[in-house]
């Protein structure tokens, strides 16, 4: 059985949140990507300082 199609004007109502865990996962992995990036160029950095 289908839902009857609204009256036009009428606003529609939202869609649940069903992506909460795929959306942290991302959030997560930008997160991790962001630091393990900041790490290397912070290590490239020490070690140019270094050799200099």
């Amino acid at each position: 059985m289908t839902t009857p199609t609204p009256a036009p004007g009428t606003p529609r109502t939202p869609r649940p949140r069903r992506r909460r865990g795929r959306t942290a996962l991302r959030h997560f992995v930008r997160g991790l990507s962001y630091g393990t990036g900041l790490s290397a160029a912070g290590l490239l950095g020490y070690w140019i300082q270094q050799m200099l």
